[in-house]
């Protein structure tokens, strides 16, 4: 059945919606309709592109940037760092290259 007769033959939309009679699947696939899709992250690319580098490197397989970002959910280390390298592909955090570039603190760049 297709949203729009879903929408026409539920009876509790006919006079408005109750909250607690609408069907939570199909009311967040509606929400996630009406809303704008993002673009893919492309800010920090070149930093994406030299993790990539060094994950082929390590393993011989390049993975793509939505794989990359998405792995970090089954690494088998704690969530802190987890959260750590993630911050540092994206440049979240005030470490590595950031420094390179501000005079006086070129020596943070080697953390």
């Amino acid at each position: 059945m297709d949203d729009e007769a879903w929408i026409e033959n539920h009876t509790v939309l006919q006079d408005g919606a109750r909250l607690q009679a609408l069907d939570a699947k199909r009311t967040y696939e509606a929400v996630l309709r009406q809303l704008p899709k993002k673009p893919t992250a492309t800010q920090y690319q070149e930093t994406i592109q030299g993790t990539k580098d060094k994950v082929e490197e390590a393993t011989g397989f390049r993975p793509t940037t939505e794989r990359l970002l998405r792995s970090f959910r089954t690494l088998g280390v704690p969530p802190r760092l987890k959260d750590h390298m993630r911050c540092l592909i994206n440049k979240r955090l005030k470490c590595g290259t950031y420094w390179s570039n501000i005079p006086g603190y070129e020596d943070r760049a080697y953390c």
